[in-house]
């Protein structure tokens, strides 16, 4: 059983992780193109090193579970970008980000009402 403090600590431990690599992602894209920094951003490093832990201290079934949960998480995230690349064009920031996480947000929600892990 983990206590309360080790969990607080890994916590904070991938919060500070995945601020490094939003700000990584933000310096590439200053210093080389946007384009790459949102590669960087999208990469999925962090889902990768989740696994790795779940797997580790939960099993493999509960990490093929996330695995599959990240994929639905994926799909709301494809659509939020697709959205949101489109949407700039007619739209001002914040009703195409509004549209966007609205699409995100309805995707997910219907993908996981109709979907279970294999």
């Amino acid at each position: 059983m983990t206590s309360k403090k080790s969990i607080k600590r890994e916590w904070g431990e991938n919060f500070l992780a995945g601020g490094f690599l939003v700000l990584f992602a933000l310096w590439v894209a200053h210093i080389s193109s946007p384009v790459l920094g949102g590669v960087i951003a999208a990469l999925p490093i962090r889902f990768a090193i989740t696994w790795i832990l779940a797997g580790m201290r939960e099993g493999l079934e509960f990490a093929a579970d996330m695995a599959f949960g990240s994929i639905i998480g994926m799909a709301g995230n494809l659509l939020f970008s697709l959205t949101l690349f489109f949407s700039l064009s007619v739209l001002d920031f914040f009703a195409s980000f509004s549209l966007a996480i609205a699409v995100c947000m309805i995707t997910v929600i219907l993908l996981r009402l109709t979907s279970s892990p294999p």
